[in-house]
């Protein structure tokens, strides 16, 4: 078995012990295939969205909580993202293309996108 150096089998067991072997085969087979997906926040997490204000017609900064994230292996692997945003009073959902566009895992991301489209956010 071809491991990293300082990793045992039964370490990587003990990290998978609880993942069904047909999720575990499909994870494996979207990173054999170059399909992986870097997750860049965590469920629980604040996130950021740009969101229009439309009474003003501005983009607003709106923090949010990550409520759980669906990974999808159809023809293209996308995740999703469900987040809170009490702000509308509603769940959103958003795609992994939308991370770095629409919504932010730090403020600072948001408002450096906000200022690179020539806009300041509250």
């Amino acid at each position: 078995m071809n491991t990293t150096e300082g990793d045992s089998v039964n370490e990587r067991l003990d990290i998978v012990r609880d993942i069904p072997t047909d999720r575990l085969k499909e994870i494996a087979d979207a990173y054999r295939e170059h399909r992986e997906l870097e997750i860049p926040v965590r469920v629980g997490s604040v996130v950021y969205l740009l969101m229009e204000n439309l009474a003003t017609g501005e983009t607003d900064i709106v923090p949010s909580r990550l409520l759980r994230m669906v990974w999808r292996f159809d023809s293209t692997p996308i995740y999703s993202c469900y987040v809170n945003c009490p702000e509308i009073g509603n769940t959103l959902e958003y795609y992994e293309q939308d991370f770095g566009k629409e919504v932010f895992a730090t403020r600072e991301e948001a408002e450096k996108a906000l200022a690179g489209r020539g806009q300041t956010g509250k």
